[in-house]
């Protein structure tokens, strides 16, 4: 590993680690583990892994993190939804900024919205 940090330090050892193909390997169970971070690290109920696992539909009146999630849609699509800029909509979600209660309307109604055109 010393020796890949050292390659980045110049133009050409940047130019030979564009060559490379890394491979790591870990536990059988790296994902979840990931997964169980990145969720923890973001105030997250959990964070899905495959497809199968993802919620069938969200649920209009749970957590917004979680039905962000099993909606599949990204910030920039839900902050033009409610409308909001995404860099506003991603400080409310990760906490630097208090939820407007205008977004927090315009969240609900969104969630009810995709959670009657999943169920249909």
């Amino acid at each position: 590993m010393d020796e890949l940090w050292q390659l980045t330090k110049s133009s050409k050892g940047r130019e030979t680690l564009q060559k490379v193909h890394l491979r790591v390997y870990g536990p059988e169970d790296y994902l979840d583990r990931l997964r169980e971070r990145y969720a923890a690290q973001g105030n997250m109920t959990r964070i899905p892994g495959a497809a199968a696992e993802a919620p069938a539909s969200c649920d209009s009146s749970g957590d917004f993190t979680q039905n962000l999630l099993c909606c599949g849609l990204s910030q920039r699509e839900i902050a033009k939804e409610i409308g909001c800029s995404q860099p506003f909509f991603s400080q409310c979600l990760h906490g630097k900024r208090r939820w407007p209660d205008r977004l927090k309307r315009e969240l609900e109604q969104l969630f009810r919205r995709l959670a009657e055109t999943t169920s249909r």
